[in-house]
């Protein structure tokens, strides 16, 4: 750690010192899990996995990609919600469409 830290201050590699953070702070995380998944009065039902029976339809709309929900008759807000909520998967295809096509034009990635 300390021939990284010291590589990085004499404006050696600065990108690893972020690298080294990521890979320890996920190695770290290791064995712990964590969910968000957890059972509302609509869906509770103690004889199903985790508590929860995903057959039953949400009350509040329909589920879409990336946890968002789309509300039965939605206003003008709630449109603007919903796209919002989508902005972070849109953001990440199109990162990997120009990933695609530069790799494609310069005939690989290396």
């Amino acid at each position: 750690m300390q021939h990284i830290m010291s590589g990085a201050a004499s404006g050696g590699a600065p990108w690893a010192v972020s690298l080294w953070i990521l890979l320890c702070g996920s190695f770290a995380c290791r064995g712990v899990s964590a969910s968000s998944i957890c059972p509302l009065p609509w869906n509770a039902n103690s004889s199903m996995p985790d508590g929860i029976d995903m057959s039953k339809p949400c009350p509040y709309g329909r589920r879409l990609p990336g946890d968002v929900t789309l509300p039965l008759d939605p206003t003008l807000g709630q449109w603007v919600s919903v796209g919002y909520g989508l902005v972070p998967i849109l953001v990440i295809l199109m990162g990997l469409a120009d990933t695609l096509v530069t790799a494609v034009s310069l005939r690989g990635l290396g």
